[in-house]
C-alpha cells in the first residue's frame, strides 16, 4: 500500500515514464519534419505507443490503489 512517504513502485515508474515521454515530445518538436513517413519513424512511433499504454496501466494501478486506501479510512 502507497503512503505520501512510501509510494508504489507504479507511482515511481509512473513519474518516470511520464518525464521520458514529455523530454521525448521536446525532442521531437525540435527535428524537422519529413514529407514521407520513414520506417525509423514508424518504428519510433510504435515505441512511443507501447510506452504510452504502459503510462495507462501504471496510472490504473495508481488510482486503484488510491481508492482501495480511501475506502479503508
Amino acid at each position: 500500500m502507497a503512503t505520501p512517504d512510501n509510494p508504489s513502485h507504479d507511482e515511481i515508474n509512473l513519474v518516470r515514464l511520464v518525464r521520458r515521454l514529455d523530454r521525448t515530445a521536446s525532442e521531437d518538436e525540435v527535428k524537422k519534419p519529413s514529407v514521407v513517413v520513414s520506417m525509423e519513424t514508424w518504428i519510433q512511433a510504435q515505441g512511443m505507443l507501447q510506452k504510452v499504454k504502459a503510462a495507462r496501466s501504471l496510472l490504473k494501478n495508481v488510482e486503484l490503489e488510491l481508492y482501495d486506501v480511501e475506502l479503508s479510512s
